[in-house]
């Protein structure tokens, strides 16, 4: 077998990383200006049936990307490591990036196999999108211009378990994220905005008691079931409280300048609920989406009425499958400066059943109605006869 490898012991101060800047190709994404590595590593005896143990530190210290601030990179780690298990108990493993941190401890074993998890977290409460974009400008192109992201991100994970059931709970809560993308999006620091996991494992199944996902007075969560993942069952509900219209109409930067200049305020409530069930060969899947009483009137933009949009499938998506989908506006106010207007008594519905069998399409119902525009139609097409 490979021989015994006692303990080693590696040391780094203040290697100046800068000088190898000018030998590295563009696949690197940034030039390093100025970087001061430091290290101090223990590694335990590397022996046949026993864990690797590693503590230690690696830094670099006035790390400046080309254009950015500079900062000071850390990590610090106190590990057990199996390498026969492929499994690690970790005391501390902490990151810092200038004022951005994150720790991990806990343990994780059999991870080439079925992960299982015990005690272990991993948390940020200083995790600032604004801060690393200092750090690494080049970072910035991927945003539209005119864009904002600052605000810290709170990160919160935990999981633990033992052989038979592993339970996993997530949190980001991104309240505290102020974010402008431009005619897209705004939220302003303070709104809710998060995503939250519970759930439990086993080998064959989970059970998710919820997945969130909130923003403003939209929360919405999906829970349920997945019965053995080699041929899954499903058992799923997505469910929403009633939310204002008023409020996500805010989270759009026109309708929100527009809002506050006329001190006007939209009114409305939405609902959205739907579910997923039975297996890949047998499904039974909807999704409704209602926009009730919605009034918005401000320049270039006016709303009033009911919106509402259903969508139905059943059967086996490879095989034969049968969906409905109903549009319908029927009797709402519609005008968007430049794309439409449409009055109260301007028609706008759409029906639709279409079922398919294997190559064949049956369109049992299309039912358009869209102003002076009335389509009706049914039929058959075989894809096979191309």
């Amino acid at each position: 077998g490979p021989p015994r490898i006692g303990f080693v012991k590696l040391r780094l101060d203040k290697i100046d990383l800068s000088r190898l800047a000018p030998y590295l190709g563009p696949a690197v994404p940034a030039r390093v200006e100025s970087a001061l590595a430091s290290a101090d590593w223990k590694l335990g005896a590397l022996e046949k049936g026993k864990p690797l143990t590693v503590a230690g530190f690696f830094e670099i210290a006035g790390l400046q990307l080309e254009g950015g601030q500079p900062f000071d990179l850390r990590l610090d780690a106190g590990l057990e490591v199996d390498l026969d298990a492929l499994g690690v108990r970790i005391d501390k493993l902490d990151l810092k990036a200038g004022s951005v941190a994150l720790a991990m401890a806990g343990s994780l074993s059999d991870l080439a196999g079925a992960p299982k998890f015990k005690d272990f977290t991993l948390r940020s409460t200083t995790l600032d999108p604004a801060v690393l974009l200092r750090y690494y400008p080049a970072a910035r192109a991927s945003l539209p211009p005119g864009a904002r992201l600052e605000g810290a991100v709170r990160l919160d994970v935990k999981a633990s378990g033992d052989a038979s059931r592993q339970s996993v709970k997530a949190d980001v809560d991104l309240a505290a994220l102020d974010v402008l993308l431009p005619d897209t999006f705004l939220k302003p620091a303070g709104t809710p905005m998060g995503l939250s996991v519970d759930v439990d494992f086993t080998a064959s199944d989970a059970s998710l008691r919820g997945l969130s996902l909130r923003l403003d007075e939209l929360d919405v969560r999906l829970s349920g079931t997945v019965k053995d993942f080699s041929a899954p069952a499903l058992d799923l509900k997505l469910e929403a409280r009633p939310f204002s219209f008023d409020r996500l109409a805010r989270l759009l930067p026109a309708a929100n300048k527009a809002l506050a200049a006329s001190g006007a305020k939209a009114s409305g409530d939405g609902k959205l609920s739907g579910h997923v069930k039975g297996t890949m060969t047998d499904l039974d899947a909807g999704l409704e989406l209602g926009l009730l009483g919605v009034k918005l009137d401000v320049p270039g933009t006016r709303l009033d009425g009911d919106l509402t949009v259903a969508i139905g499938a059943r059967g086996n998506p490879e095989k034969s499958l049968s969906a409905t989908l109903r549009l319908d506006a029927d009797k709402a106010v519609i005008v968007v400066d430049g794309m439409v207007d449409k009055s109260s008594s301007t028609p706008a519905l759409l029906d639709a059943a279409i079922r398919r069998d294997g190559d064949r399409i049956d369109v049992q119902k299309l039912a358009l109605r869209f102003a002076e525009l009335q389509l009706s139609a049914s039929g058959n097409l075989d894809l096979a006869a191309g």
